[in-house]
């Protein structure tokens, strides 16, 4: 057994074949992208741009350059200096049922295009001892074409590997080509994709669609233990590596093997540019976070007392942000103000501040002490993320702030099934994960968690601070802060929150939740997507609002589903008083004097709007929400009561509080920021 050199830094891509031998160079190899009707070899060195080249080269000394498909080095996006690894991504598309990988180009590598000359094939092997090619059907099938004793003339022996992709090769030509080539691995793509291609050794070819042992890749905790193993096809990594957040788990190889390692900034923008590569590598590391925060002694440890306002704030702003944690409910021996934070690796901080962890974590942006922007989006739900996006796209200096974290309530959902695009809807983690990925795409600065404790309007810079002695100067300010779940006002409610009381659904809640006898109380979409899901889990649930009809205020399809799952509905039912020993809930009593047995109660109750530290600045409804357009007095929709700060999402006074609709006011609100500066630099000028 040895260890990886990783700490899922880069992602990984396992490919099983033979081991380097120790002390071998390592040569790297880069595909270009020739003319339609020519394979081109160009060496170590090449800097011009050869006909059918699309993009200028990078230089390469001392690499070999190889002819290769056509679109390829447009698709792959190359840069200089990637080390062994060549690309972000391992699949390309040229043709129908054509598909490349470059899992295994560690020493030279040769990448056939169809329309080639066999004998030169074997000629350019022999004389750049390439070590693995890539070929389709008709290549193979041209090559043992040639007379044996032309195949037989060629010195071959560096060839380690060979990848088949495309339409399905006859058996008795894989033996043919084992029988000639040696024992080499195998490896076979067909008309699937994949981060890589299922791998076996050359005597799974006496059965054809058996695959051969895989190298086994375990990744352990921090004590040792292994959580899961990946083989070969498989992929390292989950949204740290995205997020450039610190690591929770190791990876130790149990036997030789080769892999790819690609560089995070590489794969970021890869993930930009390859849609069906980002749904699946995006798709997969949510899934994984997720079973992260179901394992007991992974990432995070918060030692604090459930008397400790500052603890129970800090258990929620992990659970917000998706963190790993594991709680110790006991005040920390030394004697410190709770909480104390101990991070992966053993560093503790004591009672610190939220943006502490996470900077400690390696995600937390430090804002310099002022700021200047073209654009301030406070609050990042999905209307400030829409507005950072579509500001950042359109050329204006955009940063996003947000308390908590990105994604807002948006983001806690399980299951969005309405939204336009998502016939089987998409969770709010991967919906607002995608935005986030997309405002940062186009130099979007997410800056979390900072938040917003006054505005200051002015004379062509609007004056925003923040908390930790920071500001910012906008031309432009988009209010996005959303609104809050209400808390009931009960008697030992703070008793319960954190144990019993949750206002969010996640993997940690719902592990405990199962087979257990659970209250959603609230009336909205939210509240029906949380007993959905926890239904869907195990839990037996009942959903308790306060009104006569359900109808009135959530969507049909939620209706439906919750018959479907088995949620009983309580119409006109209010909780008045909760009942429990140590923070275990037993018993609720409605208001009606009736008495329900739950152990869990989840609570998605009304929309306190988010807006106490604007006090007078903008005009505000009776209720708190920012009034804009005809409510403000001023034209435009989305502008409030003072001129060059906008509103957008459910902190409006008079949104639809509904996620696409959030969008679509994030995005408009853009337009109204074009204006307004328009209108400013015509003033001035």
């Amino acid at each position: 057994m040895f260890a990886f050199a990783t700490r899922f830094l880069c992602l990984v891509i396992l490919a099983c074949a033979p081991a380097v031998p120790e002390g071998e160079v390592h040569r790297r190899a880069m595909m270009v992208t020739p003319d339609d009707t020519m394979d081109v070899m160009f060496t170590s060195g090449t800097t011009g741009r050869p006909k059918g080249v699309r993009r200028e080269l990078p230089s390469l000394q001392p690499e070999v350059l190889i002819g290769a498909a056509g679109g390829a080095l447009g698709t792959f996006g190359l840069r200089p200096g990637h080390g062994v690894h060549l690309a972000c991504s391992p699949l390309y598309h040229t043709a129908p049922g054509y598909f490349a990988l470059n899992a295994l180009h560690v020493g030279h590598s040769l990448v056939l295009h169809e329309i080639f000359d066999a004998e030169n094939v074997l000629r350019a092997v022999e004389e750049y001892r390439v070590t693995s090619t890539h070929m389709v059907p008709t290549h193979v099938h041209r090559i043992l074409g040639l007379p044996a004793e032309a195949r037989d003339g060629y010195d071959l022996s560096s060839l380690e590997t060979i990848l088949v992709a495309g339409a399905p090769f006859a058996h008795q030509a894989k033996r043919t080509l084992i029988d000639w080539l040696g024992p080499i691995v195998w490896e076979y793509l067909g008309s699937t994709e994949g981060m890589v291609c299922s791998v076996s050794p050359p005597e799974a070819l006496e059965h054809p669609g058996t695959v051969g042992k895989p190298a086994d890749v375990k990744i352990l905790d921090e004590a040792g233990n292994e959580i899961v193993r990946h083989g070969a096809s498989g992929f390292l990594g989950e949204l740290n590596l995205l997020s450039g957040q610190t690591v929770f788990l190791t990876a130790v190889v149990t036997k030789p093997l080769r892999y790819v390692a690609v560089d995070r900034d590489a794969l970021r923008a890869q993930l930009f540019e390859d849609g069906p590569l980002s749904d699946l590598v995006l798709s997969t590391f949510i899934a994984r976070r997720e079973a992260l925060q179901r394992v007991e002694g992974v990432g995070l440890e918060i030692v604090g007392p459930r008397s400790s306002e500052a603890t129970m704030q800090m258990l929620d702003f992990a659970r917000a942000n998706r963190l790993p944690f594991t709680w110790h409910e006991a005040t920390p021996t030394d004697g410190t103000e709770p909480p104390l934070v101990r991070l992966p690796g053993g560093a503790e901080l004591q009672h610190p501040s939220r943006g502490e962890v996470l900077r400690a974590l390696g995600i937390g942006r430090e804002l310099a002490p002022r700021e200047e922007v073209d654009l301030l989006v406070v609050g990042g739900g999905p209307a400030g993320l829409a507005a950072a996006v579509y500001g950042a796209s359109e050329g204006l200096d955009t940063l996003i702030v947000e308390s908590t974290a990105l994604g807002g309530q948006a983001g806690s959902s399980r299951r969005i099934e309405n939204y336009l695009g998502f016939p089987a809807g998409i969770s709010g983690t991967e919906l607002t994960g995608r935005a986030v990925s997309q405002a940062r795409k186009f130099g979007a600065r997410p800056a979390t968690p900072y938040r917003a404790i006054s505005l200051e309007p002015g004379d062509g810079r609007h004056l925003v601070r923040l908390e930790e002695e920071h500001e910012i100067a906008a031309r432009a300010v988009v209010l996005a802060t959303g609104a809050a779940y209400r808390r009931l006002p009960l008697e030992g409610l703070a008793d319960y929150e954190g144990l019993s009381v949750f206002y969010a659904v996640g993997p940690p809640e719902a592990q405990v939740c199962g087979a257990s006898r659970v209250a959603v109380v609230g009336g909205g979409n939210s509240a029906g997507q949380a007993a959905v899901w926890l239904a869907r889990g195990g839990a037996l649930v009942t959903l308790l609002h306060r009104r006569a009809d359900l109808g009135e205020t959530m969507s049909d399809y939620l209706i439906r589903d919750l018959e479907r799952y088995g949620v009983a509905v309580r119409d006109r039912s209010e909780i008045a008083a909760l009942h429990g020993t140590e923070g275990l809930l037993d018993e609720v009593t409605l208001k009606n004097g009736e008495r329900l047995p739950f152990a869990f109660l989840f609570f998605f109750l009304g929309a306190q709007p988010c807006t106490e530290w604007l006090d007078d600045t903008v005009a505000r409804a009776a209720d708190g929400f920012i009034l804009t357009g005809n409510a403000a007095g001023v034209d435009n929709l989305l502008e409030t009561s003072v001129p060059g700060i906008f509103a957008a999402g459910d902190v409006r006074s008079g949104s639809s509080k509904r996620c696409a609709a959030a969008v679509g006011e994030g995005s408009m609100a853009v337009q109204f920021v074009h204006a307004h500066l328009a209108a400013l630099a015509a003033r001035v000028g």
